[in-house]
């Protein structure tokens, strides 16, 4: 892997302190607890799909049907990167999973995990970004990110502690779980949120042709690879430090610092504003979704 390759170029062999061990092939837990996270992502899954019927149907201008769709199958992507997130974090599935859906890199992915994926980015990123666009108050959205968080993080804890998975790498952990989550899950569906908020009036106006709508994929994408760089501080704290018990406290605090921080800078930057204002204008009639694109 690239690592190896890396230390070996080097002859220095800088990332050994923070290399994950070999995985585990001892990890295993009871199957009735991956059966009640695939009925309980499974509900959120539809969830998502029920908000999205009423959303587009309600506002196809806020919520256009191709970006809807677009935010449904990015998780397929999401899915596809498990393996490697694993051999670069560190981060193991049990073999005795209920429903394995493929092995990649002889990492087992559940049925489970590719559904987490499916339950969370839509549905958080379509609450964010409603939120974002019908002027809802900006102490309400970083509260909104913040929950969001600590629940995916909730749903990846239960899975820690059951033996379905296992952060078996260099990371502190809070109830099993890396702190960095806290930045990763919650900045991002604010992160995402704002993007569309500046993307879809673009869009709207735009004579790309249909496939322009392929440009959220990305968005979202880039939005949880940004929230990664910006945890990388707190994967190296924790790779360096893991021996210490305060770390993965000060990491947690941090990572929520950072969510809130990030978060308020982003809903209070120029584009925001100016889309709050046009879609104010909007409801009241007054204003085009062009016109939001021209400004």
């Amino acid at each position: 892997m690239y690592i190896n390759w890396f230390n070996d170029w080097l002859k220095l062999h800088i990332f050994d302190s923070v290399r994950p061990h070999d995985p585990p092939t001892d990890v295993s837990g009871p199957a009735i607890w991956g059966w009640l996270l695939i009925a309980v992502l499974a509900a959120q899954f539809a969830v998502g799909i029920a908000l999205a019927v009423r959303w587009t149907r309600r506002d196809p201008q806020l919520f256009p049907r191709p970006m809807v769709l677009m935010l449904f199958l990015t998780p397929f992507i999401c899915t596809f990167q498990e393996a490697l997130g694993d051999w670069e974090g560190g981060l193991w599935y049990s073999k005795d999973t209920p429903l394995i859906l493929f092995t990649m890199l002889e990492r087992p992915i559940p049925f489970w995990v590719a559904l987490l994926w499916f339950a969370w980015i839509p549905l958080g990123t379509m609450i964010v970004y409603r939120m974002v666009a019908t002027g809802v108050s900006v102490r309400t959205i970083v509260i909104t990110a913040v929950a969001l968080g600590f629940a995916e993080m909730g749903t990846e804890a239960v899975a820690c502690n059951t033996g379905l998975m296992d952060y078996y790498g260099y990371f502190v952990t809070v109830f099993g779980v890396p702190p960095t989550q806290f930045l990763t899950n919650g900045f991002m569906y604010v992160f995402i949120g704002v993007a569309l908020a500046y993307l879809v009036p673009w869009l709207q106006n735009s004579s790309l042709g249909a496939w322009k709508w392929t440009l959220v994929v990305p968005t979202v994408m880039g939005g949880f690879i940004a929230c990664l760089t910006l945890a990388l501080p707190l994967f190296v704290v924790g790779a360096l430090l893991r021996e210490h018990p305060l770390v993965n406290w000060a990491c947690t605090l941090l990572g929520l610092v950072l969510t809130v921080v990030g978060s308020l800078a982003l809903l209070n930057s120029k584009w925001v504003k100016l889309f709050r204002d046009h879609r104010a204008a909007i409801s009241q009639g007054g204003v085009a979704m062009d016109e939001v694109a021209a400004n």
